[in-house]
């Protein structure tokens, strides 16, 4: 059966209410259909994205509403993609993908320079390299039960000023919440909080986790950083950085450091096995004129065949509590001037152990059992 519409256009003098209100329901009927079209323009499902990304002059892809990709196929069968990928996140705009894989056969890149969200749930997804830069303000990158993997390259993640991150389980039995064949890169800027829990990072050629600014928060719990080569280096520059790795284990053959060397700065560690391979594991806060650094380490281990340092800075508080000790070319404990050193219930095996304080200061060394053959315990 053939319809007909008809539209009449009305003018003049003559117009009536009856006529004015015809033409309400055909504005209506206009704006409904250019919303639809709009909505139809979305990419809600990984094909729309594979034909988005495959087709978009220099795979550059333009993400200008809110976005969520929730369908397609089956996990873990990913969508396959031929080429990379960037998506650039406008203004108003956010991206979201939820039980989904998706594996690109070049380089995914997601950015943007505006306030906005990204988030992964019961999402696997890989590229040959992954670049995550959100350079807005108030931006946030959330991944849960998820894993972001860079096959052929390296793995960067980037959070401007007020960032916050979020890496929580990973996904299936694979224990990886961030893997890259190449090193793994977190950087964040003025203020940042950052969780990683029971999620591990699994790096080829280092692990480097940098926040820039004056406040930030990181917290590591039950999470793991391995690394095949290179090392693994935690900083912090702000004077309100504070960073708490609870059951964790971190391995690199070139070493280890957790260095938050400005004033009020705290480090706790509780439960962890450092493995520094031939490098050298440092844990600092504070430094020699940065006063209140805090450093307290817990029922954790330390082994390298370098050297094994933990020290606070000027006035701040060293303490370590049921800890071995491993460094075979020497391991120092200390606490700067007007500070305080507590060492107990202790061990280790190494060429030298110190245990000190600077000018001023406290230092206590009770129930340890070191073997060195020199070993200079709170000495006067």
């Amino acid at each position: 059966m053939n319809k007909q519409i008809r539209i009449t256009v009305l003018s003049g003098p003559g117009m009536n209410f009856a006529r004015l209100a015809s033409l309400g329901l055909i504005g209506l009927a206009i704006v409904f259909g250019l919303n639809h079209a709009a909505f139809a323009q979305g990419i809600s499902t990984t094909a729309q994205l594979k034909q988005a990304c495959e087709t978009s002059p220099g795979n550059v892809v333009n993400i200008t509403q809110p976005t969520k990709i929730e369908f397609g196929p089956a996990l873990p069968t990913p969508e396959n993609i031929s080429t990379g990928c960037t998506l650039n996140i406008g203004p108003n705009a956010s991206f979201e993908v939820k039980q989904v894989a998706v594996s690109f056969a070049g380089a995914l890149a997601i950015q943007s320079s505006v306030k906005t969200k990204v988030v992964f749930e019961d999402a696997p997804w890989s590229a040959t390299s992954v670049n995550i830069n959100l350079a807005g303000e108030f931006s946030e990158l959330i991944s849960k039960q998820s894993r972001l993997q860079a096959g052929g390259g390296n793995l960067s993640l980037s959070l401007a000023a007020t960032g916050k991150l979020e890496l929580i389980n990973p996904f299936g039995l694979n224990p990886n919440g961030l893997e890259a064949t190449g090193s793994v890169s977190i950087s964040a800027g003025n203020k940042f909080s950052g969780v990683i829990g029971d999620a591990n990072i699994q790096a080829g050629t280092g692990i480097s986790i940098s926040m820039g600014g004056a406040d930030s928060i990181l917290k590591l719990d039950e999470a793991s950083l391995n690394t095949t080569a290179g090392a693994i280096s935690i900083s912090g520059a702000g004077q309100k950085t504070n960073v708490e790795m609870n059951q964790g284990n971190y391995s690199a053959p070139a070493g280890i450091s957790v260095t938050l060397p400005s004033a009020s700065t705290g480090l706790k560690v509780k439960d962890g096995v450092f493995s520094g391979g031939n490098g050298s594991i440092t844990l600092q806060s504070g430094g020699a004129a940065a006063a209140f650094g805090n450093i307290e380490v817990n029922q954790s281990s330390f082994s390298t065949s370098s050297t094994v340092q933990i020290t606070s800075g000027q006035g701040g508080k060293t303490i370590v509590d049921n800890v071995q000790l491993n460094g075979s070319q020497g391991v120092e404990v200390r606490s700067g001037n007007q500070g305080s050193t507590l060492v107990k219930n202790s061990g280790g095996t190494s060429a030298s152990v110190t245990v000190a304080t600077g000018v001023g200061g406290v230092c206590l060394s009770n129930n340890n059992l070191f073997n060195a053959p020199v070993q200079n315990l709170c000495l006067p």
